[in-house]
């Protein structure tokens, strides 16, 4: 017996993508990301494959909506333009889909539902106030240091 979400195709995409992703792909998105921020609080670390499979597959999805829309940019003929444009809405909407899937499992594993954000080494943090700006734009400003 099939459950209904087997039944939707747009999961199929989602999954095959998932499961392409090198460990090489993932090894390499955890390097560009940013390092601990002042203003941030260490959560914890993310050790789920799945999560980072899903995190790149959203990456490869909107980069692939990008080259679809530039290709309809490109387009020779209006039919051509329509398709591409449709390739381009499809692959956005797969990484939004990725990209939400992500932080939902994030926040579940987490168990925190507040402002998160990913760190190198694939750490997860809670983004707190912003940063004081220097001292003397802040005197000049007028806010006390």
């Amino acid at each position: 017996m099939t459950t209904i979400l087997e039944q939707l195709s747009i999961l199929d995409e989602i999954t095959l993508m998932v499961k392409s992703i090198s460990d090489a792909a993932i090894a390499h998105a955890s390097g560009k990301t940013d390092a601990l921020e002042e203003n941030e609080r260490p959560l914890g670390t993310i050790h789920s494959d799945v999560c980072k499979r899903l995190f790149v597959s959203s990456h490869k999805f909107l980069s692939e909506a990008k080259a679809y829309e530039a290709q309809a940019e490109a387009a020779e003929s209006e039919i051509e333009e329509k398709e591409f444009k449709a390739k381009s809405d499809r692959a956005a909407t797969l990484g939004r889909l990725c990209k939400e899937l992500f932080w939902a499992q994030v926040q579940e594993d987490l168990d925190f539902h507040g402002d998160i954000g990913i760190r190198a080494g694939w750490m997860a943090v809670e983004r707190t106030a912003r940063p004081k700006p220097p001292a003397i734009l802040s005197g000049l400003l007028g806010f006390s240091a």
